[in-house]
């Protein structure tokens, strides 16, 4: 009997996050957890691996603490791709396929939100969890 495939989470977010917002992500990746652990599957978080931190440090180091995660980390790749690396990457990491996409925007979130979008568009279930005030969020331009 093989094992069943791995559940794949796309977790994208800001690059500057509280120890309060810290403890929302890791909340929000254990809630996501429960059915790939009811199901007994496997793990795999996907993240852009930011070089500031922020929700990609978070993301990994919950996946490297699991028993049954690994953290997938894509950095964009700076050196070849100068500012058009992010949304490369976050092309590539959607291409990838995942069960769903975690969300973690701040208003000024131009990578997130494109990450966002692409995920929708290929069809990926797309949760979002603000890292601001509700009224902030509100505002916010979704789609910019």
């Amino acid at each position: 009997m093989t094992d069943p495939l791995p559940w794949r989470f796309l977790v994208t977010g800001s690059r500057h996050c509280t120890e309060d917002h810290a403890r929302l992500i890791r909340e929000t990746l254990d809630r996501a957890a429960i059915p790939a652990r009811l199901a007994k599957r496997r793990i795999i978080v996907v993240h852009g691996r930011c070089p500031r931190g922020g929700v990609d440090l978070v993301a990994h180091r919950w996946a490297e603490d699991a028993l049954d995660a690994d953290p997938e980390p894509h950095p964009a790749d700076w050196a070849r791709f100068g500012k058009a690396a992010d949304p490369i990457r976050n092309g590539e990491m959607v291409d990838l396929d995942a069960d769903v996409c975690l969300a973690f925007p701040a208003p000024d979130s131009r990578g997130t939100w494109d990450c966002i979008r692409k995920a929708a568009d290929a069809g990926i279930r797309v949760e979002i969890t603000p890292l601001m005030p509700a009224e902030t969020f509100a505002a916010a331009p979704l789609w910019a």
